[in-house]
């Protein structure tokens, strides 16, 4: 088996709706509120804490303290990285833009190149071992 690129690195353009409300009394401060693809406000708490809840209806409760400015949407930009089959069949994620570990000691760049084992790029000679140990290219 070789290695090869099962999916390619890309940039992403992801977003988030949310509701907005601006405090007039403290400078750069306010809440905002996750919204669901109808413009409902989501208050659910995974934990039992219902502080979301609380500060959204506080938000709603003084409106002259804490301006609506209604739902906005705020975009990112994200690196999802490539992934990689090594030669042993492992899948792994090529997230580090340094050196990326598969678990049968080969180590792979942010591009998928295979790194020489007899160069300090090898963590198996970092570590005081055998350069040759578990890195021979197939």
């Amino acid at each position: 088996m070789e290695t090869k690129i099962i999916r390619k690195a890309e940039r992403k353009v992801v977003s988030e709706k949310r509701r907005r409300f601006r405090d007039t009394q403290v400078p750069g401060a306010g809440y905002s509120f996750p919204v669901t693809d109808f413009d409902v406000v989501e208050l659910y708490s995974n934990n039992g804490n219902d502080s979301a809840r609380e500060n959204y209806l506080l938000c709603l409760s003084d409106p002259l303290r804490y301006i609506d400015e209604g739902i906005v949407e705020d975009y990112w930009n994200i690196s999802v990285p490539a992934l990689l089959q090594c030669v042993c069949s492992q899948t792994l994620e090529l997230s580090s833009t340094y050196t990326n570990y598969c678990e049968c000691g080969r180590e792979y760049d942010f591009y998928g190149g295979l790194l020489d084992p007899h160069t300090n790029n090898c963590r198996i000679c970092r570590e005081g071992g055998d350069c040759n140990a578990g890195a021979s290219q197939d």
